[in-house]
């Protein structure tokens, strides 16, 4: 745990060089990092470790997206989008979110598919996790 004045792409880099100085390089362990896409992180992940598999939990995508999309059905749906293990099987999943409302579509086709859906994980990280792991504001699993 730290505390910093700001959560700034310095202070995060600072955090994560203390953080690989004790576990190791994440990506020796083949660690995903899994985030709420906190101010400065992501690009403080891409500039440390650039071939580390960098998610965001969904927990998270879903928190902002209800701000403006809400209801049961669109929760529901975004999760089986989440969880979808296919290309195809997400692509129905997403249609179905589309029939429903289009600028929630839209919203969560602008979110990277290779960062919140399972269907777009690589194979190279040992796990699915969509993000209830924690360490901090950075999961890792």
């Amino acid at each position: 745990m730290a505390v910093v004045e700001q959560e700034t792409k310095e202070s995060w880099i600072w955090f994560l060089e203390i953080f690989a100085d004790d576990i190791g390089r994440p990506e020796e362990f083949q660690l995903v990092f899994i985030s709420d896409r906190q101010k400065g992180l992501i690009p403080a992940i891409e500039t440390l470790f650039p071939t580390v598999e960098h998610r965001y939990c969904v927990k998270h995508i879903y928190n902002n997206f209800k701000v403006d999309h809400k209801g049961l059905e669109l929760k529901d749906a975004l999760w089986r989008c989440a969880a979808a293990t296919t290309v195809r099987e997400f692509e129905r999943c997403m249609q179905y979110i589309r029939d429903l409302d289009e600028k929630a579509y839209e919203y969560l086709v602008n979110i990277a598919l290779a960062q919140w859906t399972r269907s777009r994980f690589t194979p190279r990280a040992l796990t699915d996790c969509l993000g209830q792991a924690y360490l901090g504001n950075v999961g890792v699993d």
